[in-house]
């Protein structure tokens, strides 16, 4: 399951808590039994949330959402440590910030209409001549 596909219905006052929270869900879905088995306690659960938080917070949260992303696809069997994932969203920061922006196309050249024409273009349509 891809982290940008999960919603928790729930206002957002720290978006990098919320990221952890959803990082978080999304390794227990992820990881199923193996999740539940290494963080069977509730008090590991939440260290481990802190501890995310601590190591994450400095990065932007799509850093944090790729980088999970791509340290899954690169290592799917396993569980990442925190140390992995730091090194993953660091990744994924240093590549977003190399990333050059793509510029938009240059806009087509507006050409200045000859009003002159125009006024006797729509006098001969109208039969009345501008040139009176």
């Amino acid at each position: 399951m891809q982290i940008s596909e999960y919603r928790r219905p729930a206002a957002v006052s720290d978006p990098h808590a919320e990221a952890i929270k959803t990082l978080v869900d999304v390794m227990r879905i992820d990881f199923g039994e193996r999740f539940t088995r290494a963080f069977a306690d509730a008090e590991q659960l939440k260290q481990l949330k802190r501890r995310l938080y601590a190591q994450l917070k400095p990065f932007d949260v799509c850093d944090i959402t790729k980088g999970y992303e791509d340290l899954v696809r690169i290592k799917p069997g396993f569980i990442p440590t925190i140390p992995e994932i730091t090194d993953a969203v660091r990744q994924a920061a240093k590549l977003r910030a190399t990333k050059p922006f793509v510029a938009l196309p240059k806009p087509p050249r507006t050409i200045k209409p000859d009003f002159a024409t125009m006024r006797k273009a729509i006098g001969a349509n109208t039969g009345k001549s501008s040139e009176a």
